[in-house]
């Protein structure tokens, strides 16, 4: 073989070399460029939302023919109360009152929530400043004004000056519901009954306790 062809086929082989070189430095850089960009701290995170559980309670009527609901949902600083009766055993719920209250405050059910005639039931909402009390419906129907609940609390402020409620403690009877006050003067303590039909104050003689 003469020299001049060596020299020819060393080119060659050199040749092929360098490219094949080239090539496998060029595919390198592309892998170590795609893990450098999968693991770039700026790629925005996938945002996981997981929803806030629904709290709730219950209190059934004293016949136990009725349940009267409550369901607490958090929304950001604030807490949505939704309350529903039922007829039982039928599960199907009625919606009967709703509110949004900051989540530092809060809503419940009394005990002795319902009329003895399943006509009614009162709810208690307590704020940092006092406590309020709704009577409603329980199928959700507005009293004879129009409204859909009766507040007990500004009922009184604007009937009974003297005195500033304690307690709301349940029904005396199914037109009735007892109302604890304190002398803003003193530290009598007196009953009063609310009055559904005429949505008036009866002071009584005894305190109940």
């Amino acid at each position: 073989m003469s020299l001049l062809k060596r020299e020819l086929i060393t080119l060659v082989f050199i040749l092929l070399a360098t490219a094949a070189s080239i090539v496998f430095l060029m595919k390198r850089n592309v892998i170590i460029g795609s893990h450098v960009s999968a693991s770039n701290p700026e790629d925005p995170v996938p945002t996981i939302i997981v929803s806030k559980p629904i709290e709730n309670e219950h209190m059934d009527s004293p016949d136990g023919e009725k349940t009267l609901s409550m369901d607490r949902q958090p929304i950001g600083d604030n807490a949505a109360y939704s309350f529903f009766t039922s007829e039982n055993p039928d599960l199907s719920k009625r919606l009967i009152f709703t509110k949004e209250m900051p989540a530092n405050e809060m809503m419940s059910i009394p005990y002795n929530a319902w009329t003895p005639d399943n006509e009614y039931v009162f709810l208690k909402e307590s704020t940092e400043n006092q406590n309020n009390y709704y009577v409603v419906h329980n199928q959700g129907n507005t009293f004879s004004d129009g409204s859909l609940y009766i507040d007990i609390q500004t009922k009184f402020k604007d009937q009974i000056a003297d005195f500033t409620i304690v307690d709301v403690t349940g029904w005396a009877a199914p037109n009735l519901l007892i109302v604890n006050a304190q002398n803003n003067q003193e530290d009598t303590l007196v009953s009063f009954w609310f009055d559904m039909p005429s949505q008036t104050f009866i002071r009584l003689g005894t305190y109940f306790y």
